[in-house]
């Protein structure tokens, strides 16, 4: 969106700081080209006090922004592009296409922050490069779910002070965990 204040967000909210339940989005189709874009079906942003719980997607998100600099970090996941909040018993099935080299991908959130949760949750879409079948960028807690899409990280790319416990993946879809447990 022209003028609008960086970062963009994108889904039917463009942020989420309370409760989002039993929610299901079928075909879902979109598709941006911006940098800056928080993109996921449900959000673009899931705030510390956002919840999302007993939701479903299906369909497809795209970000087709060709761009390479880390400051351009289009990130786009199934439910959410950034997730500092809680995600627990939903299932992604949408595909989840990013064309940047900086960007971060994932089947439930592009981005688990520090403050974010991720539980009982799965993913069985398929998820592009610099993507993990949960959340490329872990930095929160995944705990208890599974991917069995293709991802480069088959559950999540982990950074300081995230943790991964009891996640299972399909073997042959990705990597598994990558840097610190």
């Amino acid at each position: 969106p022209s003028g609008a204040a960086l970062p963009y967000y994108l889904g039917l909210f463009s942020n989420v700081s309370g409760i989002v339940r039993n929610l299901k989005m079928q075909d879902v189709d979109i598709t941006a080209s911006q940098s800056h874009t928080l993109i996921g079906a449900v959000a673009g942003n899931v705030t510390s006090t956002g919840c999302i719980e007993y939701c479903a997607v299906s369909g497809a998100i795209v970000n087709s922004f060709a761009g390479s600099a880390s400051s351009d970090f289009p990130y786009v996941g199934g439910f959410t592009g950034l997730n500092k909040g809680t995600i627990v018993e939903s299932y992604n099935e949408s595909n989840i296409i990013l064309k940047s080299e900086s960007g971060e991908a994932g089947g439930i959130a592009g981005r688990n922050g520090n403050t974010g949760n991720i539980e009982n949750c799965y993913n069985v879409g398929d998820v592009g490069e610099r993507s993990g079948g949960i959340t490329y960028h872990n930095e929160g807690q995944i705990v208890t779910s599974y991917n069995v899409g293709r991802a480069k990280y088959a559950i999540a790319n982990n950074f300081s002070g995230g943790t991964v416990a009891k996640c299972y993946y399909l073997s042959g879809n990705g990597a598994g965990v990558a840097g610190a447990a």
